[in-house]
């Protein structure tokens, strides 16, 4: 057998599924968070949120929910074209990094490993096992329905799991002068004036961003694998990466639209607690389209699919490679 050639792992234990699927989790997290913090930032903009560490500006857009007022300084309507000089993904970097200095392209990454290994353990692991489960090859024969219903369900427990510490995560991006302590402050003053359902605020559209990306993704995924696997050999560990990075790149951009509306409500959490009404999606969409064109919904792609790209392929390639070892320490 070739040594870079990774078996098909069959029949692994619950427990070293959920280890296969949490060895990528980490080092995928701190490699991703800088294009994650700046795709954030760029959609922040869009929306007119402005901050500093110094102080915050109050966002008077007509369908912002924002109220982050500070004494002394007024409330200001922030003109788009005052952004335009920071709209793009290099130069929005570059302002990150020179005035606020590099660790800030890490700024989130605490919650983000927190959500990483619950979410990516429940994933990996309900594909894996479902997957196996419904037979994804039966009798010579493929179903790729299958992929797309394991990865879509496993997608939804994930999400479900983790959109609290989403918001935290999406709030300390854009605003970065809060310190963690005044963001869970902030949720927590949503919760008792506007219920529970404000820890998952943007579930809605997290699961039409995730699950239609998760079931393309494994879909597509499946497919590359599957037609190595019909030239009669294994699946190599650069084939792995290269499927994951092809797949999750096209799944990325097909959803970008569900990635802004989702961070354009999670940084309101908390902001302005005496208003409870949250502009539906499809008006949140329309609304971005009449002032930023088509290109508005996809603000953000780039640094995006610069992170879920090499996200995947590090995920799914470690993923893949991980069954393989246990599958080979089983058989021993």
């Amino acid at each position: 057998m070739d040594k870079k050639a990774i078996p098909l792992p069959k029949h692994l234990s619950p427990l070293q599924q959920i280890g296969s699927a949490c060895s990528g989790a980490v080092l995928t997290s701190v490699f991703t968070t800088p294009f994650d913090v700046i795709k954030v930032t760029l959609q922040a903009r869009q929306k007119n949120i402005v901050t500093n560490p110094v102080h915050s500006i109050r966002c008077v857009c007509e369908f912002c929910l924002c109220n982050v007022a500070v004494p002394g300084v007024g409330a200001q309507r922030v003109s788009i074209s005052s952004t335009r000089a920071l709209s793009g993904t290099w130069s929005t970097f570059s302002n990150i990094v020179t005035n606020e200095g590099p660790l800030q392209l890490w700024r989130g990454l605490s919650p983000a490993l927190l959500m990483s290994v619950p979410a990516t353990m429940i994933y990996y692991s309900a594909y894996d096992i479902l997957l196996e489960k419904f037979q994804f090859t039966d009798n010579g024969r493929t179903n790729y329905a299958l992929p797309a219903f394991c990865g879509g369900f496993g997608r939804t427990l994930a999400v479900v799991t983790i959109c609290p510490m989403e918001i935290v995560r999406t709030k300390k991006q854009a605003q970065p002068h809060y310190r963690y302590v005044e963001l869970l402050s902030m949720v927590q003053q949503a919760v008792h004036a506007n219920g529970v359902k404000s820890l998952w605020r943007g579930l809605f559209p997290m699961l039409w961003r995730d699950v239609p990306f998760s079931a393309f993704y494994f879909v597509l995924y499946e497919r590359l694998k599957t037609h190595a696997l019909l030239q009669g050999r294994n699946v190599k560990k650069s084939e792995a990466f290269l499927f994951g990075a092809t797949a999750g790149s096209i799944a990325a951009v097909a959803t970008q639209p569900f990635d802004v509306v989702k961070t354009y409500w999670q940084v309101e959490v908390g902001d302005n607690l005496a208003s409870t009404k949250r502009v539906p999606m499809t008006s949140m969409m329309k609304r971005i389209i009449a002032d930023h064109s088509w290109r508005g919904l996809f603000v953000g792609v780039v640094p995006r699919v610069s992170k879920i790209a090499p996200g995947c392929a590090i995920m799914i390639a470690s993923y893949e490679g991980s069954k393989a070892f246990f599958h080979e320490f089983n058989q021993r």
